[in-house]
């Protein structure tokens, strides 16, 4: 990353070389017998001071706006790496199950009719009515529905409290071929009453009501009703109608009971008859049940896989080996859609890595305190999580989780961030649709936001190279170069520099040259630090600069300098970066003590 602004020092030093030769007038050949080696400045060769403009962080950093830091409109730097849309979605879904029809024994109705005369072939008066009125509760047939897990419960049923289903229910009204009473019965009114947790349009308050109809020999009554749901919060408390869904098993017993009225006409009877007893035999026949729907406890399996979160494109200034990341409030924000009618629990463990040349990894962090937390997704919503360690002023309707030790993932800048996370279905009853055709959804996705809000031990690494001097200097012979200047830094940050001369070597490549010494002071202090400020309250600091050859001649080997600065936040913390926060430069003065001997042949 190259900076004009941080070249400012050596930029004067050469400015001063190169207004030297340009007093050459051009018009005179001076190659021809003429030494033209001249001393500038005697002991001492001076450059009046002068003053940078601000130079912005904006300007220093040189940060890609298509990078992972960004700035915010008040212009605060941060660092924001997202997922891929919906990168951790997973499908639920809980199978149809069928019960079996169960066998339910005839019920034979066999009153005596009273009649007047039977019997030696004497026609009763025509037109007569007899009734019989069924005993209560005296003709009922029983039936019993079981189904557990190996014949077909789904294992996600933990307990049921409804059941929405399809089970079609026939009852047939017949004689039996062999009575010699009547060959017809009128069915005056009939009421059968189911279990009262039986659900049907057909059905009031459990009872199916059969008004003027009639069964003969030739011909039976037919009726079909169809259940649609089974209220199992309406099954007796002493479990004689079953024990509902529970603990793996489907348990569900009941009575079907038939009361009323039934008639016979005096012109149906046979007068040659010897019994006055009917013989009326109801089959109540009940179907295989769909299960399609429960409402209560369901527990399907979750699986939640979340693709590492990859740090790329990292700026310069955060990628030296030197670079120690302490943010106060790192944060991850994690959004879920849970489309699901099933609310999720969701525990997790975040961790970080860098990742080595051959592919092996470094956790990060301290393995003492991992890094975990806690979330419960809400069925049929659309969340979003903060995951952090202290509460963000605005969580612009994200719900906070606190995180502690998060920040320890980033001292060191990771390359990867894994997100191991469990999730189970709570047992809070809830209504869910079965099949496999009805998938539900649940969609993750995350972003990584660290605000550069820094703490007392951060630490970022701007480094820069100053080079193709030597084609200008190897004419040029100096002892020592000084230059000034005082730093007025209104960044929060304080300021360390180094340099190191630079060279070609034979293939045209930068390398050290070791007989060349470049001193940075600041304060008189070969390692001081340009004291950190604030806008409000800047500070100065004196800096100075100096490049001593080591070797006579060592200054025309010199192709240019390589700049560090070490920024430290010790003593600041709390204080957010910004683009807009700067620094400049007064009284900058170049000294050549001992003067410039320039070969101008």
């Amino acid at each position: 990353m190259k900076n004009k602004h941080l070249k400012l020092i050596s930029c004067a030093f050469m400015a001063s070389l190169f207004s030297l030769s340009s007093c050459v007038d051009n018009d005179y050949d001076l190659t021809e017998d003429i030494d033209l080696t001249i001393q500038v400045g005697g002991s001492e060769f001076a450059i009046p001071g002068g003053q940078t403009d601000s130079i912005k962080l904006s300007k220093v950093l040189d940060i890609d706006t298509n990078g992972i830091i960004k700035t915010d409109k008040e212009g605060n730097y941060y660092l924001l790496q997202e997922s891929n849309e919906n990168d951790g979605s997973t499908k639920i879904s809980v199978a149809e199950f069928s019960v079996y029809a169960p066998y339910i024994a005839p019920v034979y109705i066999d009153p005596e009719i009273t009649l007047p005369t039977l019997g030696g072939g004497v026609q009763l008066p025509s037109g007569e009515r007899y009734d019989v009125k069924l005993e209560q509760d005296k003709y009922h047939a029983n039936f019993n529905q079981t189904l557990n897990q190996d014949n077909g419960l789904p294992k996600e049923l933990t307990s049921a409290s409804y059941i929405e289903v399809a089970l079609p229910v026939s009852l047939d009204f017949s004689l039996n071929q062999d009575m010699e009473l009547v060959d017809v019965i009128r069915l005056d009114k009939i009421s059968i009453q189911f279990p009262k947790y039986l659900i049907s349009d057909d059905l009031s308050d459990g009872t199916l009501s059969i008004d003027m109809q009639e069964a003969s020999k030739s011909r039976s009554y037919h009726r079909a009703i169809t259940i649609t749901a089974i209220d199992l919060s309406k099954l007796d408390s002493d479990g004689k109608e079953g024990t509902g869904i529970k603990d793996g098993k489907l348990d569900i017993k009941g009575t079907v009971t038939i009361n009323g009225k039934i008639s016979v006409l005096s012109d149906d009877i046979n007068p040659n008859a010897s019994s006055n007893q009917v013989d009326l035999i109801v089959k109540v026949q009940m179907g295989d049940m769909l299960v399609s729907a429960v409402t209560g406890v369901v527990e399907p399996e979750i699986t939640i896989n979340i693709d590492p979160v990859k740090l790329s494109d990292l700026p310069d200034f955060l990628s030296d080996e030197q670079v120690v990341l302490d943010v106060q409030n790192p944060m991850v924000f994690f959004r879920a859609n849970n489309q699901t009618p099933v609310k999720a629990i969701v525990d997790g463990v975040i961790s970080s890595y860098k990742v080595n040349e051959d592919g092996s990894k470094d956790q990060l962090g301290d393995p003492q305190y991992p890094v975990t937390f806690h979330i419960e997704m809400d069925k049929a919503q659309d969340q979003q999580f903060c995951l952090s360690p202290n509460r963000p002023e605005n969580l612009a309707g994200a719900t906070w989780v606190p995180v502690e030790h998060l920040s320890t993932l980033i001292t060191k800048i990771p390359d990867e961030f894994h997100f191991d996370v469990t999730a189970v279905a709570s047992k809070e009853p809830t209504t869910i649709k079965l099949g496999t055709d009805t998938d539900y959804e649940i969609a993750t996705s995350y972003e990584v936001n660290v605000p550069f809000v820094f703490g007392d031990n951060l630490s970022i690494v701007y480094k820069d190279t100053v080079d193709g001097w030597n084609s200008d200097l190897k004419d040029y012979e100096i002892k020592m170069v000084q230059a000034t200047a005082n730093v007025i830094n209104m960044i929060p940050l304080g300021l360390n520099f180094t340099a190191e001369a630079l060279q070609l070597d034979a293939q045209g490549k930068s390398v050290p040259l070791d007989e060349v010494s470049v001193v940075v002071k600041v304060n008189g202090d070969k390692d001081g630090v340009i004291a950190a400020g604030t806008k409000q309250t800047p500070t100065d600091s004196p800096l100075v600069v100096e490049i001593t050859e080591l070797k006579s001649g060592a200054v025309k080997k010199l192709d240019g300098l390589a700049f560090k600065a070490v920024a430290v936040s010790k003593g600041k913390s709390g204080q957010q970066l910004n683009e807009n926060q700067a620094l400049l430069l007064k009284n900058v003065r170049l000294k050549v003590p001992g003067g410039v001997k320039v070969d101008l042949n």
